[in-house]
């Protein structure tokens, strides 16, 4: 009987598999940090947007129901409260946002934007009354900003 010694060994020799796995780590190791980036900035974003939502929704209730409706932006929530009938609604904004400082305004029975002064009497809002969001792992700012005429807008400040 005959045997052949010469057969042909198929696969990877460990020295090659260590190549590859080295390559995929490379690679992940470019691609997450700016997957973080990515995710921080969408959260910032929706932080934004349920910001904008949130004031012009009481600035609709307020003319709507001829009601004196108040703002109170901190820590991570927005809160609305109609001073008629006392009712308020919380609006919690995504993880990881910062409010920079607590800010509250009031918007009378037609949309205009009232201000707090130090004794906590509402006073009529001269410019604009900014909102920043800040995001805790970028750093990244996004100022939403309240006019005196209750028009809301928003902008990206680079940390």
């Amino acid at each position: 009987m005959i045997v052949s010694t010469n057969q042909s060994q198929r696969g990877f020799t460990i020295i090659e598999l260590l190549i590859v796995v080295f390559i995929f780590a490379s690679l992940a190791a470019y691609a997450v940090p700016s997957l973080k980036g990515a995710f921080s900035e969408q959260r910032l974003e929706s932080a934004t947007a349920t910001l904008m939502q949130s004031i012009q929704k009481a600035k609709k209730i307020a003319h709507a129901e001829s009601a004196f409706v108040d703002v109170t932006i901190s820590a991570n929530t927005v809160s609305i409260q109609k001073r008629n009938d006392g009712t308020t609604q919380i609006i919690t904004l995504p993880a990881q946002i910062d409010v920079e400082e607590t800010v509250n305004f009031r918007f009378n029975t037609i949309g205009n934007v009232f201000v707090f002064d130090a004794l906590g009497d509402p006073t009529p809002a001269v410019g604009n009354t900014p909102v920043a969001l800040k995001s805790i792992s970028s750093g990244i700012i996004r100022t939403v900003v309240v006019s005196n005429i209750g028009n809301v807008t928003s902008h990206y400040e680079q940390p």
